[in-house]
Formats: structure tokens, sequence, C-alpha cells
């Protein structure tokens, strides 16, 4: 009987620390996120496209 609370309680105790890392976890890989970035391919391209649109409309 005596066990029994010993592997409750230690149960209980290993379940909040798996909690507290899941969540620290998910915190991290929030505040960590690499912020997206447009390819300077894709920006050369619009300038290029804006040059040309305002050659033509002249």
């Amino acid at each position: 009987m005596g066990n029994d609370i010993v592997f409750i309680a230690t149960g209980y105790v290993l379940a909040r620390i798996g909690i507290l890392i899941a969540v620290g976890y998910l915190v991290y890989r929030v505040l960590n996120r690499k912020p997206a970035r447009a390819p300077i391919r894709s920006q050369s391209n619009y300038a290029t496209e804006r040059l040309l649109a305002s050659r033509l409309g002249r």
C-alpha cells in the first residue's frame, strides 16, 4: 500500500515535468521562428517589370 502512494506521486511529478517541457519547447519554437524572406530573384523581377511598364507607358 505504501508503494502505491510513492508510484502515484512519482508518476504525477513526472507527468507535470513532461508537460512543462512540452510547453517550453512549443514556446521556444514559436519565438525562434525564422522570418519569411522573399527571394532576391522575385524582387529583382518586380523592379524590372516596373521599369519596363514605365518605359512602355511613356
